[in-house]
């Protein structure tokens, strides 16, 4: 095989107007002879067609899936070879690498774009600092007025490269030098960790991954005009009513700041709130230094839902009602009132102190508040923006979990205020087809158990197809899993499940009693410290191997020092864990391995027709082409489907999904669950019409 470092420059991208596979200027390759070459346009597609259809050519690129992804907008002929280039693993992305080798050393966060920590950044330029302490910012630099070429290629688009100033040239050069100069350092690094040859373990899955969310980054999410729009008057309406109460309960004060008022909290009034509403000193939530805590966590805690509910109801009734009416919308202070009122209305109603719900709207509000500020200022404008041109998240392939993250905005963790995903809507022609894997982290920790010790509770029950949340409530409950299928409905089994989810998701992870009491909150559950230390044991009574599993990450993890793990199946290292990190890596890494394939699969039929698991064969392209990924949510793809064929394309997004998970998880039972909408509802529903065909889901009218 011979290895040629490629670059491209390009028109800058534009994020904001949904670019970011701008028009290509040029390429610049560098062999390992150290022969380089500047090709314009249309000389540099006619090469990398002639290099991609020659079987012993390995590409290496820093950001590779930029790259390739311009390549394709350019000439979306490549499509199929670059698809082909990648399954062959003649992609070499020097970023992924040094991700990879960061993960090693224990120094890739959970979250984030690049998922660094420790002050480690994966740029070009840093990477080159970091190993060879040569500075290239110095050509990235703005300097009298004058922009680096980096910023300026878009002038030089249509001259011939015999023409281009030399500055220009030798910037456009420099780059596929370092490529290959990055990767051989990389490797040195990989042999003196005692490994031998270039490929470190899991590059070629994470480097297609990376390709493949990126592409999904190019098509990008619309939003639609009159949703977002009502989100945004909710929100505005919302942050009136807070600030109005919040300032009246005297836990805002103003203060001038650079000629303006401002508001900012009044800690000795909130502090007094907070131990009003815990019912005492002793009561309230401290910091560690001992004070009173007012962290959002702790504001949000005391309250009885009920009670809120009740009040938000009245609020939102008394208010459509004067609208109904004609009536002008109530000031700030008539809006204080009114939720003073119904607090006390409130407190009758439920056989609670007046003033104690009060002071738990407050806390609330409190919480609350810097929340409905970031949506009205940050996520608002964006999706103001998909409104015009598409959104374009920014996906991260690899954060220390094995997992993917997203950045602006993070459409993997949306925010949970009503009306948000339903502002996302489909192109038009298009339909969201929605498929997501059943409890497949459960899957993927039995699978796991079964190659440490042998055999597995958790995978005889998902084998024998049996819901294992299900399943562990009617142990709980004395019942056969017959009779809690039947009564599943029921308040009593239903309640029991939510418990028995909270443990399955909760307790695989390492967490102990105390902390299990936050997490199950979230279930709505609410336990003891001593409850949840009952809890736990019920769990491993259920699931036998969980206590050998927690036995044997705490063999590596003696001393409270950091410890190394090898991902089960991929191989993937990942160094500087600790016990909680190392429980949910295993599960938590090998659920992402098996998604990312399914991914690699999906967008080989989406943009070929053809792929791993669709050959030609004479059945002509897959269901699948022309149809588009447009978000992974960890578990979920949601795709955008020609709606003329979008029953048989979502049927073909669940093969994938199964296909590709089964590579990392052969013993465990797969599933998964899909449905069709015209926007991202949460709650879709698999539908049909007469023909037993899937047809969109919408949500029932109020």
């Amino acid at each position: 095989m011979k290895r040629i470092g490629i670059d491209t420059e390009t028109w800058l991208i534009n994020s904001e107007q949904g670019i970011v596979a701008p028009r290509m200027v040029c390429l610049t390759f560098c062999t390992e002879d150290a022969e380089v070459g500047l090709l314009g346009r249309d000389d540099a597609l006619s090469f990398m067609h002639a290099l991609l259809d020659a079987d012993d050519i390995v590409f290496v690129a820093h950001h590779a899936r930029f790259d390739f992804a311009v390549l394709a907008a350019a000439d979306a002929s490549l499509l199929p070879k670059i698809f082909r280039a990648y399954d062959e693993g003649r992609v070499r992305c020097t970023m992924v690498r040094e991700k990879l080798l960061a993960l090693a050393r224990g120094e890739l966060a959970d979250e984030g774009d690049t998922g660094a920590k420790r002050n480690v950044k994966f740029s070009l330029a840093a990477s080159v600092q970091r190993r060879f302490d040569i500075d290239l910012s110095e050509a990235k630099v703005v300097k009298g007025g004058v922009k680096p070429w980096r910023l300026r290629f878009s002038e030089l688009d249509g001259i011939p490269v015999e023409a281009w100033p030399a500055d220009a040239r030798d910037y456009a050069l420099d780059d596929a030098k370092w490529n290959l100069a990055l990767f051989d350092d990389q490797t040195r690094e990989l042999n003196e960790q005692g490994m031998s040859g270039d490929m470190i373990p899991d590059e070629a899955p994470q480097t297609r991954a990376a390709f493949w969310l990126y592409l999904m980054s190019v098509r990008g999410v619309r939003t639609e005009i009159l949703r977002v729009n009502q989100l945004k008057t909710s929100l505005e309406a919302e942050y009136k009513r807070i600030n109005a109460l919040v300032r009246a309960a005297n836990v805002l004060k103003p203060k001038m700041q650079k000629g303006e008022m401002v508001w900012s909290k009044n800690m000795a009034a909130l502090r007094e709130r907070v131990v009003a509403a815990y019912g005492g000193e002793d009561f309230a939530p401290k910091t560690e230094k001992g004070a009173i805590s007012t962290a959002r966590d702790d504001l949000l805690k005391p309250a009885d839902k009920r009670v809120l509910d009740w009040v938000s109801k009245a609020e939102t009734e008394i208010l459509q009602a004067r609208q109904a009416d004609g009536l002008p919308p109530m000031t700030e202070d008539e809006v204080a009132a009114l939720t003073a009122d119904l607090s006390h209305a409130a407190g009758e109603a439920f056989s609670v102190s007046g003033d104690l719900v009060y002071n738990w709207l407050v806390l609330h509000a409190v919480g609350e508040r810097s929340g409905v500020e970031k949506l009205l200022n940050t996520y608002v404008p964006v999706l103001l923006q998909g409104t015009q041109y598409p959104i374009t998240p920014n996906f991260n392939e690899l954060v220390a979990t094995g997992r993917t993250s997203a950045t602006n905005p993070n459409v993997q963790n949306p925010p949970r205020k009503g009306g948000v995903r339903e502002c996302f809507i489909a192109r038009p022609g298009f339909v969201y087809g929605f498929c997501d894997y059943s409890f497949v982290e459960l899957c993927t920790l039995a699978q796991c158990c079964l190659e440490l010790f042998g055999w597995s509770d958790m995978a005889d029950a998902i084998n024998a197809g049996l819901d294992p949340h299900l399943d562990m409530a009617a142990s709980d409950l004395g019942m056969t899993y017959a009779e809690a299928l039947a009564a599943k409905d029921s308040a009593d089994v239903s309640e029991q499940r939510q418990r028995a989810k909270a443990r399955n998701f909760g307790f695989p992870g390492g967490l102990g009693a105390e902390t299990y009491v936050e997490y199950a909150l979230g279930y709505g559950v609410s336990l003891t410290k001593s409850e949840a230390r009952q809890e736990k044991e019920k769990w491993y009574g259920k699931w036998r191997e969980m206590r050998l599993y927690h036995q044997y990450i705490s063999s590596m993890a003696i001393g409270g020092e950091e410890f190394s793990i090898v991902q089960l199946g991929s191989g993937r290292v990942r160094g500087g864990c600790f016990y909680t990190a190392a429980c949910n890596s295993y599960f938590q890494g090998r659920a992402a391995d098996g998604a990312k394939r399914a991914g690699w699969y999906i967008a080989q039929e989406c943009y070929t027709g053809y792929g791993t698991h669709w050959l030609r064969d004479g059945r002509g392209p897959s269901p699948l082409y022309g149809s588009f990924p447009v978000l992974f949510i960890h578990d979920e793809f949601v795709l955008e489907h020609p709606e003329a064929r979008a029953h048989e394309a979502t049927l073909r997004q669940s093969e994938l999904m199964i296909l590709g998970m089964r590579e990392i998880v052969p013993d465990v039972k797969i599933g998964t669950e899909y449905a069709l909408a015209r926007r991202w509802y949460k709650g879709a529903k698999p539908v049909y019409d007469e023909n037993k065909r899937l047809v969109p889901w919408e949500p029932k009218k109020k």
